[in-house]
């Protein structure tokens, strides 16, 4: 199964940051699927998700580090918030979950595009929000959830899988 996944980092423990997730599922219109906390659906049927990790899980210190840095405060979990299908049409309520999150919980939502953003988005970013570069080539970062917003509202807003 593909998909797309963001993450969010923050800096409060796993157990005050996952109440905040749910209320972020549910103000998207989500419903849960089952009984299991982290599979939910939305009204055409995609399936979204979640996991609580700790911060290392994926990204080593090196990677969180600069983060932290610009932060002032060290992270303390990460939220994977998932749709589970390869389906451009719910990206953007991924990015919205994420978004949510991030403002609730003083997180920032690491996006990577893989290819360089569209010309002026770093600005845009920057005016708006925090962004910090999370790789050498300058297509991940971590964003702030004013940054992410903006991203959001942008015409050019995208997710790659």
């Amino acid at each position: 199964m593909g998909g797309t996944a963001l993450c969010v980092f923050s800096p409060h423990p796993a157990e005050l940051v996952e109440p905040i997730v749910l209320a972020a599922f549910r103000a998207e219109g989500l419903i849960r699927h089952g009984s299991d906390a982290g599979d939910w659906h939305d009204t055409d049927g995609r399936p979204y998700g979640y996991r609580m990790e700790a911060v290392d899980f994926e990204f080593g210190p090196e990677a969180t580090q600069p983060l932290e840095q610009v932060a002032g405060i060290a992270m303390a979990c990460q939220v994977q918030i998932h749709i589970w299908i390869s389906d451009p049409r719910g990206r953007p309520a991924l990015g919205r979950i994420a978004q949510r999150v991030a403002d609730r919980v003083d997180g920032w939502v690491y996006v990577d595009l893989h290819d360089p953003p569209p010309a002026g988005i770093r600005g845009h970013f920057d005016r708006a929000g925090r962004r910090v570069v999370a790789d050498d080539d300058g297509t991940a970062f971590f964003l702030d959830a004013a940054a992410m917003a903006a991203w959001l509202g942008h015409p050019d807003f995208y997710v790659i899988k």
